[in-house]
């Protein structure tokens, strides 16, 4: 499938989200412009396509804006204020969210807390709970026990079923890491009727026990099948 319109350069779009980092405000608003371009392009060529095709030109489409945050990440993570207020202004815009999110994730996982504080609150920056969960993945494989606590609430709330998959799998690497949450949070799953919960919440059991915890592998003992 062909866009409507030419991408702009990842160079050209990175080059702007330096002037954002920078404190040009102008900067920011010129990404935006592109960003809309970007959604209308892929809203009209999208149509008919199967999944596969779509995710191919979502890649084509989304690719500089992606980018663009990675570079806001980066400069963030270097202490430029502009960029990490640049990243937490993004993530209201909804042309911006999925990278702002994104970008937010990864420098709460190297222990950002404003960028964690975000995550945590999804509601009052009207992120889905869904995009939350799996931007705080990053942060709970780091051992940060806010996010860690933060899936471990989604893991055992009945109201947020359809989430537990996504959080016993954000919660592997803590468990392996010895975290009591972690470990209590994925024994309790294990217990869910659910295949695909029990198998997401066995992973991280099985990378525990594997560090001889020995309350990880007795609950693999006692479950079906492991």
């Amino acid at each position: 499938p062909q866009v409507s319109s030419k991408p702009p350069s990842e160079d050209s779009v990175r080059q702007l989200a330096l002037a954002v980092a920078q404190g040009d405000p102008a900067a920011l608003t010129k990404l935006l412009e592109l960003a809309k371009a970007a959604h209308q392009d892929f809203n009209t060529n999208s149509v008919g396509l199967t999944d596969e095709e779509k995710g191919r030109l979502g890649r084509q489409t989304f690719g500089p804006l992606l980018s663009a945050f990675d570079v806001l990440r980066e400069e963030a993570a270097k202490g430029s204020q502009p960029a990490l207020q640049a990243i937490a202004q993004s993530i209201t815009i909804p042309e911006f969210q999925g990278a702002a999110v994104r970008a937010a994730g990864a420098l709460a996982g190297a222990g950002n807390e404003g960028a964690l504080g975000v995550l945590l609150e999804p509601a009052k920056y009207n992120i889905p709970l869904a995009t939350a969960v799996g931007a705080l993945q990053l942060a709970a494989d780091s051992g940060n026990q806010k996010a860690i606590d933060a899936l471990a609430a989604v893991a055992t709330d009945d109201s947020q079923r359809p989430l537990w998959c996504m959080a016993a799998y954000g919660l592997g690497k803590a468990a392996e890491s010895g975290n009591a949450v972690a470990i209590d949070t994925l024994i309790a799953l294990s217990g869910s009727t659910n295949r695909s919960v029990q198998m997401a919440a066995a992973s991280g059991l099985k990378a525990a026990a594997a560090h001889q915890n020995a309350k990880a592998a007795e609950a693999l003992r006692q479950m079906p099948s492991q």
